[in-house]
């Protein structure tokens, strides 16, 4: 299910495509079988339109099923596993009100940010033997938990919440939302419980509360630390800057000179080429693709023309730097490079392609 939600078809010569029930149209949509008595054509209507602006390119002869959540359309582990969260299970249970988007605002270390967020814990308590341990237990009902918060003064601020939440997550984003005295502390302290329940349940390592406190402390203090260090070094860089300044002036005027358009070199031609869109249709859709084919059409009329040593200049960088190294995209934007690559290897090897900045490559609207 996951594969056919991620898939779509590439079209070539649609030999091996499916008109019904198959992501062709618009290069991912697909028309639904038709239900029994009716006819097929019932299920084209109002999607007439969107078949004729399915693009279609010479270049591409077979017929490939491509992976549409990446980029260069090969799959991946990686965004299989965000289209089965994002779009065919239902994880809105998992979602927090409140407070649980500010978690990555705390000015706290990262693995006690990311401990807040949530941990699974075994049925049992290392530390009290609770045969029905859990988080909202760990953190907030366990001996060890409760006398930690009372040393550090934080007791009389959560056990009132105890009384009107029955979840530790709860808790801990009413603390966070609500408690910004607290919120260093609370954090770093639930992470020292945390590691010392893990030394003790993997490693058999009894920690005392003044351990695990002490521990929370040094871990914030080392942090904050550490960031003063990183803030004088911003300072230091800042006062690097004003001294550059003449410095960066004078790379920007080079810059400026760059984006003039330069005539080629003694023996060589220039051509510069761009696609332009129609805000009227949408039949390229990719930007890319478009500038694509306009480096397809001008490299076959620069050879009709008997030419060679031909600089190609084009603002698209992607387009660029595909054509120089090229790196196996499956898409039609990577099949019609690789055919401008083959059929600039066989007819202009003398030629190259060239990235150009927008500005200095106004040549082909003069």
């Amino acid at each position: 299910m996951v594969v056919r939600h991620g898939t779509r078809w590439r079209i070539g010569n649609g030999f091996d495509i499916s008109m019904i029930d198959e992501p062709w149209i618009g290069m991912e949509l697909r028309v639904p079988p038709a239900a029994p008595g009716c006819f097929v054509s019932s299920k084209l209507f109002g999607t007439a339109q969107q078949i004729l602006d399915t693009p279609l390119f010479p270049q591409l002869n077979e017929d490939k099923m491509v992976w549409k959540p990446e980029k260069n359309e090969q799959y991946s582990v990686r965004s299989t596993y965000r289209i089965f969260v994002e779009e065919i299970v239902d994880v809105s249970h998992l979602h927090r009100n409140g407070f649980s988007g500010g978690i990555w605002n705390l000015k706290v270390p990262p693995k006690a940010k990311n401990m807040s967020r949530g941990v699974n814990c075994l049925s049992s308590c290392v530390f009290c033997h609770d045969p029905h341990a859990d988080c909202y237990h760990l953190f907030f009902r366990c001996c060890t938990a409760v006398g930690i918060w009372r040393s550090k003064g934080l007791w009389q601020v959560i056990e009132p919440l105890l009384h009107r939440f029955d979840d530790a997550s709860e808790i801990i984003f009413y603390l966070l939302e609500h408690g910004t005295a607290v919120q260093y502390e609370l954090v770093t302290i639930m992470w020292s419980i945390w590691k010392s329940r893990n030394n003790k349940l993997w490693q058999q390592v009894t920690e005392s509360n003044g351990n695990i406190i002490e521990r929370a402390k040094h871990l914030l203090e080392d942090w904050r630390n550490a960031n003063k260090k990183q803030q004088a070094q911003a300072y230091q860089q800042g006062n690097a800057a004003a001294v550059m300044q003449p410095i960066i002036q004078q790379v920007t005027a080079g810059r400026i000179e760059e984006n003039r358009w330069k005539k080629p070199r003694r023996g060589r031609l220039k051509c510069n080429v761009d696609a332009s869109f129609s805000s009227s249709t949408n039949k390229v859709g990719v930007v890319d693709i478009g500038e694509a084919l306009v480096l397809h059409h001008a490299i076959r009329w620069v050879h009709e023309l008997q030419l060679q040593n031909v600089d190609f200049e084009v603002d698209s960088k992607r387009v660029a730097d595909y054509f120089n190294q090229g790196n196996g995209d499956v898409t039609e934007f990577g099949i019609i490079m690789d055919s401008n690559r083959h059929y600039c290897s066989l007819f202009l090897p003398n030629s190259r392609v060239e990235f150009s900045r927008r500005q200095a490559n106004r040549v082909p609207y003069i």
